[in-house]
């Protein structure tokens, strides 16, 4: 989901005639309405309006709006940071009382990228922008876009197999090279699905998507969617998975209270495991339990029994 690639490149913001997509562009991008349509609360039911809305809105955004490039183009001129992770929290606190996402763009951006260069939590588990602002604000588009950018830059950063499979994009994940901030920027205008980019423009692997806020492909996208925030189908709403998880653990902890400092833990072991996929080996799960935690489990004897433990928990609630 976020996905939002309705506006033209950035070499033409500013420019008139501002292009308008046309229907068919709408019709393309299937994960529009994942953007700005965001899962309702409880048993709400987006008005049959909604789509024309919607429409309306991406014809009439102006282009000239948006930025035309990331905030960062040397990591050497990044400001030294002790704490990024209490300062991107300190950030998005503040974020949360004005909602104005060009007055901490750059901050957020550049505390975002020395996260990545520390490499130890993963940008999909990092604390998530809230900016208050109604479904269908232009501000998700520009968001969506400089997370693009971070994700593409942790992928190199992280090194790995990724090869994109455009030779203009390749450069960005060069490990032997600084990263091109500007050329992730244009791969993040392209008017292309978040499914397309994860499984067609990058050949992602499941480990690598779970990692991500920005690209990920349809298995992936709908675990994670299934496990917190809840899916719709022909009955109704079915609840995020990840509710009765945590019942399960917090009443484990009502019936043993040596089991709190480990709730957590516990949960984040079923988180992934269930976003990788029931088949996963234990060593991915232990690979992306750190990155969603900054912390190492021991061995994978150790993540195996934890995870046995916790299923005979769940399967009792």
């Amino acid at each position: 989901m976020n996905e939002f690639d309705v506006f033209p490149d950035p070499e033409l913001f500013g420019k008139e005639p501002c292009p308008k997509p046309s229907a068919a562009d709408y019709e393309e991008d299937d994960e529009l309405d994942d953007l700005l349509d965001l899962v309702p609360d409880g048993d709400e039911k987006p008005s049959p309006l909604l789509g024309q809305v919607k429409a309306a809105f991406a014809k009439s955004a102006p282009c000239h709006s948006a930025p035309s490039r990331f905030p960062v183009k040397d990591v050497g001129a990044l400001p030294i940071v002790i704490d990024p992770l209490g300062e991107l929290d300190a950030l998005l606190a503040e974020l949360r009382s004005h909602g104005d996402y060009r007055a901490v763009r750059e901050k957020y951006c550049h505390l975002s990228i020395i996260l990545n260069l520390r490499g130890a939590l993963a940008p999909a588990f990092r604390p998530q922008l809230k900016t208050g602002k109604r479904k269908g604000d232009s501000v998700f588009f520009e968001i969506h876009r400089d997370q693009m950018v971070i994700d593409c830059h942790w992928l190199q950063h992280k090194g790995g197999t990724t090869k994109a499979r455009d030779v203009e994009f390749r450069p960005m994940f060069n490990t032997a090279e600084p990263f091109p901030f500007d050329l992730a920027w244009m791969f993040a205008v392209k008017k292309w699905t978040g499914v397309h980019r994860a499984d067609e423009a990058l050949s992602l692997t499941p480990f690598q998507q779970c990692q991500l806020v920005t690209i990920r492909g349809k298995l992936v996208a709908g675990r994670f969617d299934a496990a917190l925030n809840g899916v719709r189908n022909s009955g109704g709403r079915v609840p995020p998975k990840i509710a009765a998880v945590r019942q399960a653990l917090n009443e484990w902890v009502e019936r043993d209270r040596r089991v709190l400092p480990h709730r957590d833990a516990y949960e984040y072991l079923w988180l992934a495991r269930e976003v990788l996929g029931s088949g996963a080996p234990i060593r991915l799960i232990a690979d992306l339990f750190a990155l969603m935690t900054g912390e190492s489990m021991r061995d994978d004897k150790t993540i195996r029994s934890k995870l046995e433990k916790m299923d005979r928990v769940i399967s009792k609630a």
